[in-house]
């Protein structure tokens, strides 16, 4: 398999992104310095495997293009809406990816919170054969991966959720919406009457 930093590989970067917050934008930061000749996937959740209500599918994608679209060897893609598949799992993904480029080395990045749970995941053992993680280190997770696994040289993210985002939306706190997320993201909000 070739290295990560490699125009040979693609690093998916996937997640409800429900609503997308600076966490998840300070991970493509750093996806993108360390790995400047992969090319990464943003890949919104189509439909979530745990059956979490989710924004607006086309909405949360065109966030994701607003904020990411423009940046060098970067993929917003919609490729679970054509695998069409409900609930859609990250084996999915990386076959129909296989599929279209079967030469390419595919990567699936996530946080160092879900090591633990990996396990749970949707055909893992067959996942972990046709792809390799990455985990950046979040804050309160330091769960190491396993011997396979890369972790990026990074510091910990700050505790930042969606569920805190959506907290402060329920509450109607424009000012804190503000500080966590981007500002196309926050520009949706009010416009569709989030705020």
């Amino acid at each position: 398999m070739p290295e990560i930093n490699s125009p040979e590989s693609i690093i998916v970067y996937g997640g409800s992104f429900n609503p997308l917050h600076m966490s998840h934008v300070l991970v493509h930061a750093a996806l993108s310095a360390y790995f400047p000749l992969a090319q990464k996937w943003i890949v919104a959740s189509y439909s979530h495997a745990f059956d979490k209500r989710l924004m607006d599918y086309e909405r949360r994608l065109s966030v994701l293009r607003s904020v990411f679209g423009q940046s060098p060897q970067t993929v917003v893609s919609d490729i679970e809406a054509r695998i069409g598949k409900t609930p859609t799992y990250t084996i999915d993904v990386v076959r129909a990816i296989g599929e279209l480029y079967p030469d390419r080395a595919v990567w699936i990045v996530g946080g160092s919170d879900l090591v633990a749970s990996l396990d749970k995941w949707h055909e893992i053992d067959e996942l972990r054969r046709m792809a390799k993680f990455v985990f950046f280190p979040r804050a309160g997770y330091e769960a190491p991966p396993s011997l396979d696994d890369a972790i990026l040289p990074m510091i910990a993210l700050p505790e930042l959720s969606s569920s805190e985002v959506r907290a402060a939306i329920a509450r109607k706190d424009a000012a804190r919406v503000r500080m966590l997320v981007p500002a196309a993201a926050y520009e949706d909000l009010v416009a569709h009457g989030d705020l």
